[in-house]
């Protein structure tokens, strides 16, 4: 991961010049930085970042077609561009593909759908036999039939997908890899897969105020825990003239943390606790780690449930519609849990943040995880591709070329606030996109109703889950079950 945090600094590094010529997107470049003579000759000597290593192919004009989401949740899902908008990163991305165009001989073409709609488009085409697409991405929540129908090719057959480089979420690839078959995946080509992850953002001037200090050393000396991060919290806290914490319109309070209810299961998920995992032989096992679970919890439920301030459960619109956002951008709360899309959100407004990924459990954790939005797009090759091979070729090289054009210009326009650049926050990032995840439970929907119950218990401050879980057992180890004997007779 050291390798791969510092080949994307110095991308930023290399990167920065291209916001200077951004619209709205980016914000103006680091003279600081460019005036270190030794990052100058750094950034002077571009054989120093690595290049993507590209095949001997020519495709003679193949024209590669995508199914894409359109506009959702305010996110950077796009593809592809027909022109240059004066935005950094969609004109980054823009030349980017024009770039692999060229060196490939293709053409890119990319079909929108309505987010909601996208697995159906994609259902009604492979059933009807159609080769209408060559790849396609739909949200993961919604791809178990589609996957357990057999609609989509084993990309672990496609050797042209090159799954085991840094533009490929290996925990993702990990994770769902089941009897050595993989029918979607994650990178860095669709960008919701880093828009999509969540983390904690952190206001400095509040933290400054509070004689705290920023918590990035902790990060990187393996000591950012949930104990580390509750004794932040607490600090935080205040009344500030009101009765109690309860939060309303009219209230005043000052929270520790802000978040959406499901952040209850990112912080579980950032303490390595995944409600279906595998098992030592390779096999995917409910609550594999019961002990383990039983021990987080007890630790976030007083965090979660506790009515001193350190946490405000913000989803509802007691505020206002994003009620939780609202509490950080107004400076009533230190920390705010959320998808790394709210950066960009906050851009305009006045709060300076830094952030962070979510605690592990304890120092003896090793790295942190990092959880996905439960519907992220995802990559997939439907099986009515005649020849998977080039959309393989096409989509890796697309990939492995963002790790060096579109990712310095995303980390500038994400994680920048007031035109300036937060080294250590990119810092930050670099970790959370080496360890995003997801949970295989929630694409095959086998734990939904637990986790819901799991999500009340904690945020009333209750850590006596284990009658809930046991009551769950039974029916989710069938559900497996079921969908491993699809799986196994899948291609």
């Amino acid at each position: 991961m050291k390798k791969l945090i510092y080949m994307f600094l110095l991308a930023c590094v290399l990167g920065s010049t291209i916001l200077s010529c951004g619209g709205n997107g980016g914000g103006s470049a680091d003279t600081t930085a460019a005036a270190d003579p030794a990052v100058t000759e750094t950034a002077a000597d571009e054989t120093t970042l690595p290049s993507y290593d590209y095949p001997d192919v020519d495709l003679n004009g193949y024209t590669a077609r995508y199914l894409n989401s359109a506009a959702v949740w305010e996110m950077y899902i796009y593809l592809d561009f027909e022109e240059m908008t004066g935005d950094a990163l969609d004109d980054t991305v823009y030349t980017r593909n024009r770039a692999v165009e060229q060196k490939l001989n293709f053409n890119i073409k990319v079909t929108e759908e309505k987010f909601d709609d996208l697995d159906t488009r994609i259902q009604t085409s492979v059933l009807a036999g159609s080769d209408d697409f060559d790849a396609c991405y739909v949200p993961d929540r919604d791809s178990a039939p589609l996957v357990t129908g057999g609609l989509f090719y084993n990309l672990h057959g496609i050797p042209e997908l090159r799954l085991d480089e840094e533009w490929w979420d290996q925990p993702v690839i990990d994770g769902m890899t089941v009897y050595d078959k993989l029918f979607y995946a994650t990178g860095d080509l669709n960008l919701m897969a880093f828009d999509g992850t969540w983390c904690l953002f952190f206001n400095k001037a509040m933290m400054a105020d509070l004689g705290l200090d920023e918590p990035y050393d902790l990060v990187e000396k393996g000591r950012w825990t949930l104990d580390a991060l509750y004794s932040y919290m607490k600090p935080a806290a205040n009344l500030n003239g009101d009765d109690d914490f309860t939060l309303t319109v009219n209230s005043n309070q000052i929270y520790g943390l802000s978040a959406f209810y499901n952040s209850v299961t990112k912080m579980l998920f950032g303490c390595g606790i995944k409600y279906v995992d595998k098992n030592d032989k390779g096999e995917l096992t409910f609550m594999p780690e019961m002990e383990r679970f039983f021990k987080v919890c007890d630790k976030i439920a007083p965090m979660l449930g506790g009515n001193d301030g350190a946490y405000a459960n913000a989803t509802t619109g007691a505020v206002e519609k994003n009620s939780y956002l609202y509490l950080f951008m107004n400076e009533r709360a230190l920390f705010l849990a959320g998808e790394i899309k709210a950066g960009l959100q906050m851009r305009a407004n006045e709060v300076d943040f830094g952030l962070v990924p979510y605690p592990k459990f304890d120092e003896q954790q090793e790295g942190h995880h990092s959880n996905m939005v439960d519907r992220v797009l995802v990559f997939c090759i439907p099986t009515t591709n005649p020849d998977p091979s080039k959309i393989g070729v096409i989509t890796d090289a697309l990939s492995g070329e963002s790790v060096y054009t579109t990712l310095p210009v995303y980390f500038d326009t994400h994680v920048s606030t007031k035109g300036l650049r937060d080294e250590r926050s990119i810092d930050m990032l670099a970790i959370i996109r080496a360890t995003r995840d997801v949970d295989m439970s929630v694409p095959y929907n086998w734990c939904a109703s637990l986790n819901t119950g799991i999500q009340n218990l904690l945020l009333a401050g209750n850590s006596s889950v284990a009658s809930t879980v046991e009551s769950a057992r039974s029916a989710v180890e069938q559900k497996i079950a079921d969908t491993m004997e699809i799986f196994a007779e899948l291609n």
